[in-house]
C-alpha cells in the first residue's frame, strides 16, 4: 500500500476483487489493519512471496450429490480481540481431550469416512468467534 499511489478501488479491481469492500475486508483480516491505516501509520505488513508453480499437473475432480448428514459437536464462543482466539481455540481442544468430549465425539461418529472437524463462523476481529 505504501509503495503505490493507486486508490484502494483501483488496487481491489487490479487484483481481482469484486469490490473495494471485499478487498478491504480481506486486507484487514490478513494484515490486522485497513488499507488506509497501512498507508497512514507506521505499520509492518506481512509479505508473502508470489507463488510459482514449476510443474504442470492435471487434476481430475467432479461434483457429487451426497445424502444429507448430521453434525454433532461442542461449541464455544471466544474473543478475537488481541488475537486471543489463537490461545483459546487450542485450549478448547485440549480441554475436550481432558474431559472426554473428544473421545465421545469419536465414539458416536458413524460416518464413512470418519472424521473430526473444527468449524468456525461469524469471524470478526472486533467481535467474538464461535467454534464448533
Amino acid at each position: 500500500m505504501k509503495s503505490t499511489d493507486l486508490k484502494v478501488i483501483d488496487i481491489s479491481y487490479k487484483y481481482g476483487y469484486d469490490s473495494p469492500t471485499s478487498f478491504t475486508k480481506a486486507f484487514q483480516l490478513f494484515h490486522g489493519v485497513s488499507p488506509k491505516e497501512a498507508r497512514n501509520r507506521e505499520v509492518v505488513l506481512k509479505v508473502v512471496p508470489k507463488m510459482q508453480i514449476l510443474e504442470h499437473h492435471e487434476y481430475s475432480w467432479k461434483l457429487e450429490q451426497k445424502d444429507g448428514f448430521r453434525l454433532v459437536g461442542k461449541s464455544v464462543v471466544v474473543s478475537c480481540e488481541n488475537n486471543l482466539h489463537f490461545k483459546k481455540i487450542p485450549e478448547f481442544w485440549n480441554e475436550c481431550q481432558r474431559n472426554g468430549i473428544f473421545a465421545k465425539l469419536i465414539s458416536i461418529d458413524t460416518a464413512n469416512p470418519k472424521g473430526i472437524f473444527g468449524l468456525f463462523g461469524a469471524y470478526d476481529e472486533t467481535e467474538r468467534l464461535e467454534i464448533s
